[in-house]
């Protein structure tokens, strides 16, 4: 295993295991309401980590689309650059 991808892991586990706002937020629900009652919470929160996992694979679709070299270069045309 090269040691870039060892780094990459390790800073994925971390990132994994450290809790966030949302985890904070249920556990404190789950704690003071019931689990059954936080069941909506968590759901939306699943539901949000959907949407913005969909809105960033729309917008990298969008920018790599077709030929992203041909979209760059059109850019920089339009900027003045490619002349």
């Amino acid at each position: 295993m090269s040691q870039t991808l060892a780094l990459f892991v390790l800073a994925a586990f971390i990132t994994i295991v450290t809790p966030g706002p949302t985890v904070r937020l249920a556990l404190a629900n789950g704690s003071r309401f019931g689990v059954l009652a936080s069941l909506p919470g968590m759901a939306g929160a699943v539901m949000s980590d959907f949407v913005l996992i969909a809105a960033a694979a729309v917008g990298l679709g969008a920018l790599y689309g077709g030929r992203p070299g041909r979209r760059l270069q059109s850019a920089r045309r339009r900027r003045g650059a490619g002349r």
